[in-house]
C-alpha cells in the first residue's frame, strides 16, 4: 500500500495533488516543444519527425538539440538560426536540465503529506543508504508553486524559440520527391 493512503494525515490534500500534477503538467509541456524544437533543427516536418523523438528520453533529445545547434552554427553557417536565438534556444535547454532532477524526483518518489504546507518524499528504494543520503526530500508548497512558475517560464520562451524556427511542412518536402514533369 502507497504510504500516503496509510493514514488520513498522510494523505496529499487536493491542493497538493494539484501542485504535483500542474508540475508534470508543464514537464510535459517542455518535453514536447523540446521535441518540435529538435525536428526543425533537423528540418524535418514534425509529424515525420516525431517518429524519431517520440522514443528519446527527455535528456537524450536536450543532447541531440545541442548537437544540432552545433551543426546549424558550423555547417549551415547559422543559416536557420542566428547567433541571439541559438544561444537562447540553449539557455532554454540548459536550465530544463537544471530541473531534471527535480522532475525525477516529482515523478518518482513516493509523496506523503508532511503538513497541510509541505510535502515528503521518498524514493524507498532497497540497499543501504549511501553517504548518509536516505534518498528523501521535504517540499514546501510554495516551492512547488515557484516550480511551477518557472517551468511555465520554460514553455513560453520555448514556444517564443519555436515560433522563430521555420517549420518544413509535409507538402514541401514532398515537393522533393515527386516526379519533376
Amino acid at each position: 500500500m502507497p504510504l500516503n493512503h496509510s493514514s488520513s494525515y498522510s494523505e496529499l490534500t487536493d491542493g497538493q495533488y494539484a501542485l504535483l500534477g500542474k508540475y508534470m503538467v508543464e514537464w510535459s509541456n517542455c518535453e514536447h516543444i523540446l521535441r518540435v524544437i529538435l525536428t526543425r533543427l533537423l528540418l524535418t516536418p514534425e509529424f515525420l519527425g516525431r517518429t524519431y523523438t517520440d522514443d528519446m528520453a527527455a535528456f537524450k533529445v536536450g543532447q541531440a538539440i545541442e548537437e544540432a545547434v552545433k551543426i546549424q552554427r558550423t555547417r549551415f553557417g547559422g543559416i536557420l538560426l542566428g547567433q541571439e536565438l541559438a544561444n537562447e534556444l540553449l539557455r532554454i535547454n540548459k536550465a530544463l536540465d537544471k530541473h531534471r532532477s527535480f522532475r525525477n524526483k516529482i515523478a518518482h518518489y513516493i509523496w506523503m503529506r508532511n503538513n497541510d504546507d509541505e510535502i515528503f518524499g521518498s524514493s524507498l528504494c532497497g540497499g543501504m543508504p549511501r553517504n548518509g543520503n536516505h534518498d528523501c526530500i521535504v517540499i514546501k508548497n510554495s516551492e512547488l508553486a515557484d516550480e511551477i512558475i518557472g517551468l511555465r517560464k520554460l514553455v513560453d520562451d520555448g514556444m517564443a524559440v519555436v515560433n522563430k524556427i521555420p517549420a518544413i511542412s509535409e507538402e514541401h518536402a514532398m515537393e522533393f520527391y515527386r516526379p519533376k514533369k
